[in-house]
C-alpha cells in the first residue's frame, strides 16, 4: 500500500494512493450560507482526484458532512470514519469519527471522551502543545489545539485503521461534540507552507456543515 502524504493510514483495501499534483495558488473558496445543503453540494471523490472549487458533501461521514474548497484542492481518504481533502503537498486537512483516541497511556474508548478530552489525551503524546482554547466549527463550539509530535505517532483510530501522523508536519486540532458523536478535525501543514497555504484550511473551515 503506498502512502498517502502527509499522513499514513493503516486500512484495508479500501485505502489507495493519492499524490496530489496541483497549482500552490488559491483563490478564496465558495462561501457557505444557510442557502446551501447536501443537495446542494457534489458528491466528494477522493484518491486524489482534483476538486473543483464548490461545495463537496460525504454522506458516508456521520454525522453527514458538506464544505466548500477553492482552487487546488484534491480528495484523499474517503472512509467513513475519515476522509481528508489536500493542498498541494504542503497542507492537509481531516475529518474524523474515531473510535478510539491513543494516549500516553493507552487507546481511550470515545464514549469515555468529551472534546476536551479528547484533547488533554492528544497532549499526553505530544512534547510540544499549545492550550486548549475555544472556537467554532460552523455554528457549532469547539476545541482547538494545537500541537508537535518528536516521532511517527498514533493518533486515533477504529475498525477501519489507525492514522499515523510524522514529526515533520504541524498539527492543529479540533474537537467538538454534534448530535452526541465525537468529530475531530486535523489539520497539518509542513514548514514550507506558506500563510497562504495555512489560511486556505481556515477558509474551509468556515465552511463546514454538519447535515
Amino acid at each position: 500500500m503506498r502512502q498517502l502524504v502527509p499522513v499514513v493510514l493503516v486500512v484495508l483495501a479500501a485505502c489507495s494512493s493519492a499524490d496530489p499534483s496541483v497549482p500552490s495558488s488559491l483563490s478564496a473558496p465558495t462561501s457557505a450560507s444557510g442557502s446551501f445543503s447536501a443537495h446542494a453540494a457534489r458528491p466528494l471523490v477522493g484518491n486524489g482526484a482534483a476538486l473543483e472549487p464548490g461545495r463537496y458533501r460525504f454522506e458516508a461521514f456521520r454525522p453527514p458532512v458538506t464544505f466548500a474548497v477553492g482552487e487546488g484542492w484534491v480528495g484523499g481518504h474517503t472512509l467513513s470514519e475519515y476522509l481528508d481533502v489536500f493542498h498541494g503537498d504542503e497542507l492537509v486537512l481531516g475529518f474524523a469519527r474515531p473510535g478510539f483516541v491513543a494516549g500516553a497511556v493507552g487507546n481511550v474508548d470515545v464514549a469515555e471522551l468529551t472534546p476536551r478530552t479528547t484533547l488533554e489525551t492528544i497532549e499526553g503524546n505530544a512534547p510540544r502543545a499549545g492550550p486548549i482554547t475555544p472556537t467554532k466549527l460552523g455554528s457549532l463550539p469547539a476545541l482547538e489545539m494545537s500541537f508537535h509530535v518528536a516521532a511517527p505517532t498514533v493518533l486515533f483510530g477504529g475498525p477501519e485503521g489507525e492514522l499515523t501522523i510524522e514529526p515533520r508536519w504541524d498539527q492543529r486540532a479540533i474537537a467538538l461534540d454534534v448530535d452526541g458523536v465525537l468529530v475531530l478535525m486535523v489539520v497539518q501543514w509542513t514548514t514550507d507552507a506558506t500563510t497562504s497555504d495555512r489560511s486556505a484550511a481556515d477558509d474551509v473551515l468556515r465552511t463546514i456543515r454538519f447535515e
